[in-house]
């Protein structure tokens, strides 16, 4: 989590946001592949992917 947290204030978080931000991260993406892997649909992780990149590109992704 420290290196996504590093990056993420990289990209101009403040270091709250950024361990914030890569704690939901990793979290999100272990439930979709116990998620996916449970359901038997791996489309379910990608799609959960596209919509982490997309939050993790937003200006103001925890508000």
């Amino acid at each position: 989590m420290a290196a996504l947290a590093d990056a993420l204030e990289r990209a101009g978080h403040d270091a709250d946001t950024a361990q914030a931000l890569a704690e939901d991260t990793v979290g999100a993406i272990q439930g979709a592949l116990v998620l996916a892997r449970a359901a038997g649909e791996p489309e379910l992780f990608m799609r959960a992917l596209e919509r982490l990149r997309r939050c993790l590109a937003s200006p103001s992704p925890l508000s």
